[in-house]
């Protein structure tokens, strides 16, 4: 289910982030890159070892980039099913909800992972991203130790 949008701010907050995740299912890793600001922050908070510093973050255009490439390399194949998007009312934020269905490349491993996204939009670019997603699940699949 998608918030409607009541404004044009919103209506272009959220076809940013509708547009960000069609390209990942669609592993267009270039078309991502070009919705993020040049001063993105891009930030996965839970890490493996249950402690609060955040397992990745990422720092500037080239640094998201170089992790989106890394997806990009990683998967055959990225999905995600019942995409709930919530549009703040000024626009600036786009809080999105979903399942991740996605398929490993070296084993054809299947990798399912609930993930909540809040993005900071501002002029049709991506300027903050924090990606919530279970680390457990994610360590198991990539052979990340635990703890």
């Amino acid at each position: 289910m998608t918030q409607t949008p009541t404004n044009t701010v919103q209506d272009a907050a959220l076809a940013t982030a509708q547009a960000y995740f069609s390209a990942y299912e669609q592993l267009d890793t270039e078309a991502v890159i070009a919705l993020f600001a040049d001063d993105i922050s891009y930030v996965i908070p839970f890490s493996a070892t249950g402690g609060l510093e955040p397992w990745s973050r990422f720092s500037g255009k080239a640094q998201a980039a170089e992790h989106v490439h890394e997806i990009g390399e990683r998967y055959q194949s990225i999905a995600f099913k019942d995409k709930q998007f919530t549009v703040s009312a000024d626009g600036r934020w786009v809080f999105f909800e979903a399942t991740g269905n996605l398929v490993a490349k070296k084993n054809s491993q299947a990798y399912q992972n609930k993930y909540i996204i809040k993005f900071g939009v501002n002029g049709g670019k991506i300027t903050q991203i924090s990606e919530y997603a279970n680390p457990v699940t994610f360590a198991k699949l990539s052979g990340h130790k635990l703890g």
